[in-house]
């Protein structure tokens, strides 16, 4: 299942009571980054921020494997995995049921080049593609970007 981003949304300002939002942890070539999401909305999608400068980046090896590490906040929730290679378009690689799962480990394909990995967590909204499939609205989107070593 992925999840689509809402990257139509009005974007919008946020209160001050807000609590932050949670952090994804992403681990390659034995070095690790803390990731703030780029894209936060409230459950129900319906207001968002985007925070671009949050994007992460690690420098790796095209085959060097990427683990994940998720809070509770975001492992309480349905959450997806989604990847891309150089010049493919992106792809879920594992979804998530609430209390599933707080870690994955992406492993690249042979002959790849891993670009992105990108976390998703879904909202309370839905939407209905052209062929009548109902897939979930992500909430939030945490990204790490990798950098040839």
């Amino acid at each position: 299942m992925l999840f689509v981003v809402a990257a139509a949304l009005a974007v919008t300002g946020c209160s001050t009571e807000e609590p932050a939002p949670p952090q994804v942890t992403f681990q390659a070539d034995g070095q690790a980054v803390l990731v703030r999401p780029f894209l936060y909305c409230d459950a129900r999608v319906t207001s968002c921020r985007r925070d671009e400068p949050a994007i992460g980046r690690l420098k790796a090896a095209a085959d060097t494997q990427v683990r994940v590490t998720v809070p509770v906040e975001i492992a309480d929730t349905p959450w997806s995995v989604l990847v891309q290679y150089k010049d493919q378009e992106p792809k879920s690689v594992a979804t998530f049921a609430p209390g599933r799962a707080r870690e994955y480990t992406v492993v690249p394909e042979a002959g790849g080049t891993l670009a992105v990995v990108e976390i998703q967590q879904a909202g309370a909204a839905n939407t209905t593609d052209s062929s009548g499939e109902n897939s979930l609205v992500a909430r939030a989107v945490w990204s790490l970007q990798l950098e040839p070593a």
